[in-house]
């Protein structure tokens, strides 16, 4: 567990760094908008395009992968659901803990797979993002549609379900370079340089940004909320992923990248949306900040379960 730790801390050494930027207001408050769009449309699907092109997907790891993880969101988003009227929560405020629970960080679980498991776990990492990227950003759509604020007036229209999908980044990256992967076919010589360039960007300014997106000012009313949404997400979407794993008796490469996914922190993208379709985004933003500081101390744990 220590070397797991040891492992990790380089990757929230630098999401603190960012923090501190921009408390500091290095290099300026304009910057980071700039840098996530930057990585969002450019930098991290060159990533994911390189990662899944260059992998081979045997149905021995991808079956039980995919399994996994889109049967460990399923299943919680039932339960979720399920439990609604017990939570001292309003509609907006469920929708917050809903993707707080669910959404993971695809930056912090790249950058914890490249620190643990290496080149083998990238190909790995390409395909949970394929997994788990449509069907998260469908089910968090609808429940922050289904429990939002109605808009004012003067709002702008929201945009269709189906288009925040077909037009997702990371779903358009994964793609183009899994049929590749799958194929052999890879990327042809010099397109592959490029995106190699681009990727090596990626991660280190994806981390500063999301360091740069936490809220530090967090609202002590929510407690629950955000205590709640975080063990859900930390502790018990790990385990869940392990059990469904369990009968498949998946190597340790596998079953390490997909706790890895599992139990990394909330996706600051859960913010964005919730501001965007009327959900309740200081409670989003708490749960962010919260899951992402817990989670240098519970995914060395929850890793421990698959090497001891």
């Amino acid at each position: 567990m220590t070397e797991t730790f040891l492992a990790l801390l380089p990757v929230f050494a630098v999401i603190l760094l960012g923090a501190g930027l921009r408390r500091a207001k290095i290099p300026g408050d304009a910057f980071w908008p700039m840098i996530d769009r930057l990585t969002y449309l450019v930098l991290f699907p060159a990533l994911l395009i390189t990662s899944t092109a260059r992998g081979a997907f045997p149905a021995a790891s991808a079956v039980p992968m995919a399994a996994a993880l889109t049967g460990g969101i399923l299943i919680m988003a039932g339960a979720l659901v399920l439990i609604r009227r017990l939570l001292p929560v309003d509609g907006p405020g469920f929708s917050s803990v809903f993707q707080g629970a669910l959404r993971y960080n695809t930056y912090v679980a790249f950058a914890a797979t490249t620190a643990i498991a290496g080149k083998q776990g990238m190909a790995l990492a390409g395909l949970a993002v394929a997994a788990m990227v449509p069907l998260l950003n469908l089910i968090s759509v609808i429940c922050v549609a289904a429990c939002a604020v109605p808009p004012g007036e003067d709002a702008p229209p929201r945009p269709p379900l189906l288009r925040l999908i077909v037009t997702n980044p990371l779903i358009i990256a994964c793609a183009i370079g899994i049929p590749l992967g799958v194929s052999g076919l890879g990327l042809p010589p010099v397109v592959d340089g490029v995106l190699d360039i681009l990727a090596r960007g990626s991660l280190p300014l994806a981390l500063l940004s999301v360091g740069a997106g936490l809220s530090l000012h967090l609202d002590g009313r929510a407690a629950f909320a955000i205590g709640f949404s975080g063990a859900i997400k930390l502790l018990g979407m790990p385990l869940i992923a392990l059990l469904i794993l369990w009968p498949f008796g998946a190597d340790d490469t596998t079953r390490t990248v997909a706790v890895l996914f599992a139990a990394c922190p909330t996706a600051t993208s859960a913010y964005i949306l919730a501001r965007q379709l009327g959900g309740d985004a200081p409670l989003a933003a708490a749960v962010i900040t919260v899951s992402t500081f817990a989670a240098l101390i519970t995914m060395p744990l929850m890793l421990a379960l698959v090497v001891p």
